[in-house]
């Protein structure tokens, strides 16, 4: 049992390919004319920033009493050793048992995954979910060489384990409790058997069975499917294509302090009964003495920064007397503006949202009218100055002596 980072990750994603059974890293994924599916993954612009990751375990015809318990162990202790879990986002892509693996590994280690915030996609390639008919003819084999893992495929309604997994996992999903989304891929032709089992390795109902869509990749078996001769080949490009979608859709953390100050603004709007407005998310900047923040307006003119919390402060007190309400959300990363952060912070190849991203997103925001006041009181091009200075950086942070200035102009 071995992992290997192929390549690390630089937006805290990573790939991870699971082989199935009687199979290996190389014979899972390596097509006859040499395209290796994990290689192919690195290789197109939409996933440049994703790791990829490949993990081998014992599934030869020897590897008798080696259960898929041991399996999901060994994977997890893996997953460990080398960081993964330290990942926000973990891509399982996983070909015929290892589908299940990653199903078992996902419902034992829930707690792993929820106290980590970690959101999962799984990608399941040709997954017999129910089981296979084909593990049903090799049952006499499989007890002859106590072969564990052949016993476990059987799609027989006596296979506990598997139906009872099938069902964890559903009541899972349909939970919530676990940031999952998946896609299933399922085969076209038989493969071998001709005349014994005429069907395919894992039949449609099997292979298809938790996240609707499911596609057929045609003139693929079982084992061709997971072995893309191409990146235009469907696989990849159904593969690829899920990758991108997972990765927009992620919500990156903010940085600690940064989210722990919203979360008190926002828990102070409420307790006051106001809404949370953009004059807030600007205060909050300050309230962290942030001299990337000062500095930025300090760019506008020496000063500014200080007159500008001043006004804010000004502006807060003024609202708990004159306007009622609500906040509508209560988690910082419900805002509209943090989700803009985000696309900033992606846009950087960063792993979590920081004050420059926050702050490039509060200025960007042209309907709040508090930006439309500061626009009016630091001139357009003051203005444009901070906006210039938060993209591109301060070029000398400032320090500034804080007062209790009352007006923006003044």
């Amino acid at each position: 049992m071995k992992g290997k980072w192929l390549r690390r990750p630089q937006n805290s994603v990573v790939v991870i390919f699971l082989h199935g059974v009687l199979s290996s890293i190389e014979t899972c994924w390596r097509h006859e004319g040499g395209a290796f599916w994990p290689d192919l993954v690195m290789d197109v612009p939409e996933t440049r920033q994703c790791g990829v990751y490949v993990f081998a375990y014992r599934s030869t015809i020897f590897s008798g009493t080696y259960r898929l318990g041991d399996v999901v162990d060994a994977l997890k202790e893996q997953m460990r050793l080398d960081k993964i879990f330290d990942c926000h986002s973990i891509i399982f892509v996983a070909h015929s048992m290892g589908g299940i693996v990653a199903r078992k590994l996902i419902v034992s280690r829930t707690t792993d995954f929820q106290s980590r915030n970690i959101r999962i996609g799984l990608f399941l390639v040709a997954s017999p979910s129910l089981g296979s008919q084909y593990a049903n003819v090799l049952t006499l084999f499989a007890l002859a060489m106590k072969h564990t893992h052949a016993e476990a495929l059987r799609f027989s309604q006596t296979n506990g384990w598997l139906m009872d997994l099938d069902r964890e996992f559903i009541n899972l999903k349909e939970a919530g409790t676990l940031k999952l989304v998946g896609k299933e891929l399922i085969e076209d032709r038989f493969i071998f058997l001709k005349g014994v089992i005429d069907r395919q390795v894992v039949e449609p109902f099997s292979g298809a069975r938790y996240f609707g869509e499911a596609i057929k990749i045609p003139n693929s078996d079982h084992n061709s499917i997971a072995k893309p001769d191409s990146t235009d080949a469907l696989q990849h490009r159904l593969l690829v294509n899920f990758i991108e979608e997972f990765v927009d859709g992620e919500s990156l953390p903010i940085e600690y302090e940064l989210k722990d100050r919203l979360q008190d603004s926002l828990n102070s709007c409420r307790d006051a009964g106001v809404p949370f407005r953009t004059f807030h998310r600007l205060a909050v900047l300050f309230s962290m003495q942030s001299e990337f923040t000062v500095s930025c307006f300090e760019e506008a003119e020496t000063g500014k920064a200080a007159k500008v919390e001043g006004w804010l402060h000004q502006t807060i007190a003024h609202q708990i007397k004159s306007e009622r309400g609500l906040p509508s959300f209560r988690d910082p990363l419900k805002d509209l503006v943090i989700g803009a952060a985000g696309k900033l912070a992606k846009a950087d190849g960063a792993t979590q949202i920081d004050e420059r991203h926050y702050l490039l997103a509060v200025l960007n925001d042209r309907d709040a009218a508090t930006i439309a006041e500061l626009r009016r009181g630091l001139t357009e091009a003051g203005f444009e100055k901070v906006r210039s200075a938060a993209q591109y950086g301060s070029l000398e942070p400032f320090k500034p002596s804080r007062s209790n200035v009352l007006k923006l102009d003044e």
